[in-house]
């Protein structure tokens, strides 16, 4: 059966044009259709939904989590409705993507997918489930499409530069939406294509260099719920330009871009990394080091004369200047400075140290200013393939503590079991629901493929609230 929004009866046909570099995702999202999904696929990806789902439920009472959820309290679309995460009840799709995607992001406790670039395909999890819902799709629908997300936003992580050219990775996100979307919709081939063309027209997201804001937040789930309304308009018979990809490659300095291969040899759901911290993926190693040092060594920060951290030449991006100073949950969680400092004081380095302003804290200040992070060439050759870190603790009393890292748990090449997943999920959930509704999730996502995806979103709900604003 195709499901389609309501077309006009009075559309003008026009000729369909596709350019080589739209044509390709296109043709690759036509032939996923009939794509099977292998046991290790099917099980990687039930595996991101539950890990997806637990950051989710992890980031409720983040601040900024109300604010979004109140500004989403308005002009309900009455077409598509969604479950919001959290009060269980619906509002317009696109705002239930918004809300339930900041909710995913707030607290950077997702995935990433590193190679030249990084990117958390797994933002694209609310997006999916909610389409789904929203167009009363299966579980095995949902997690094709999600099969199919981490094929193309990898593929575009692997081979252009957004964040390190100062861009956030959602630049290219709606390319990858729209092409979920046209999947589980069964678009027609140029509906997909001037689907990618329009919200390509229209999306340029900028990742800024200074203080992180809300937009770390918010940014990707705004740009794929605009792949909604240009959807909309591609169905009616609207047009937009098919080199609006490689403009928008070329304004974000991918202009000479090399392509590897679309399809990969396995799923790239299968590459993708599960944190361990609720921090930025490149600060995983250190603090593994440093945990490695703490297991051999009872360490008192106060006894810490001076730390060097040594890492590839990206990571040097979250020790900048700000990063000595972070004024908000976003900048202490992409700060590593702080992450060290906040282990070390704190004795743990969990929720609970990126809340109630614990970044002000005077004993993780003095420790985070005797703290140097430069770049090592020998580190910086292992990259991407692995991401190195070595942490050093001079103590005061002459002694040198020292520990290395390479691949963090969780990492594509540690990653963490299914146990340690489902440990994860329910620690993120404790506070919020008991026992018996988070194994209720565990085990609708584990026969997820058997479902219906409005089965798991029902479950989604752990507070009384009956409004958004409230």
């Amino acid at each position: 059966m195709t499901l389609r929004w309501k077309r006009s009866s009075r559309l003008v046909k026009r000729e369909v044009f596709m350019n080589k570099f739209i044509h390709e995702i296109v043709t690759y999202t036509e032939a996923f259709r009939s794509q099977e999904m292998n046991d290790a696929t099917l099980v990687r990806a039930k595996q991101l939904v539950l890990d997806t789902l637990g950051v989710s439920v992890s980031g409720w009472k983040e601040p900024s989590i109300a604010n979004i959820y109140a500004a989403m309290d308005v002009g309900k679309d009455k077409v598509k409705e969604a479950t919001v995460f959290g009060i269980g009840g619906k509002a317009s799709l696109e705002h239930a993507i918004i809300c339930n995607g900041a909710l995913t992001r707030v607290q950077d406790y997702m995935d990433v997918y590193y190679d030249m670039d990084a990117s958390h395909p797994s933002e694209f999890i609310p997006f999916v489930l909610a389409c789904c819902e929203a167009w009363g799709l299966s579980g095995r629908q949902a997690l094709q499409g999600i099969v199919l997300a981490y094929d193309l936003q990898g593929w575009f992580t692997e081979n252009t530069l957004s964040n390190r050219n100062g861009w956030h990775y959602a630049t290219i996100a709606n390319v990858v939406a729209s092409a979920v979307l046209g999947l589980l919709l069964d678009m027609k081939a140029e509906y997909i294509a001037n689907t990618i063309a329009i919200s390509s027209s229209t999306n340029l997201t900028t990742l800024g260099t200074g203080p992180q804001t809300d937009m770390k937040t918010l940014t990707f789930s705004l740009t794929v719920k605009n792949v909604l309304l240009a959807a909309r308009l591609a169905m009616n018979g609207c047009t937009g330009p098919q080199d609006a990809v490689e403009n928008v490659l070329a304004a974000t300095g991918n202009s000479d871009w090399k392509k590897a291969d679309l399809r990969p040899q396995k799923p790239r759901i299968l590459n993708t990394t599960i944190k361990a911290y609720p921090v930025e993926f490149m600060a995983h190693s250190a603090l593994e080091a440093l945990e490695n040092i703490l297991q051999r060594e009872s360490v008192d920060h106060e006894e810490i004369a001076h730390i060097q951290i040594l890492v590839h030449q990206w990571a040097t991006w979250i020790a900048r200047e700000v990063s000595y100073d972070p004024r908000n949950r976003e900048e202490a969680d992409h700060s590593l400075p702080y992450c060290i400092a906040a282990r070390l004081v704190a004795g743990k380095l969990d929720q609970s140290q990126f809340q109630d302003r614990y970044w002000e804290n005077d004993s993780i200040r003095r420790l985070m200013s005797n703290i140097v992070v430069q770049a090592d060439d020998e580190l910086e050759a292992l990259y991407p393939a692995a991401r190195p870190a070595v942490v050093e603790i001079t103590l005061k009393d002459g002694r040198v503590l020292s520990g290395r890292v390479d691949h963090p748990l969780g990492d594509r090449s540690n990653p963490m079991s299914n146990q340690q997943i489902q440990e994860k999920f329910l620690t993120c959930v404790s506070e919020y629901m008991d026992k018996e509704q988070a194994e209720r999730i565990i085990r609708c996502v584990g026969t997820l493929e058997h479902r219906f995806v409005s089965e798991l979103m029902e479950l989604m709900a752990w507070t009384e609230k009956q409004s958004l604003a409230q």
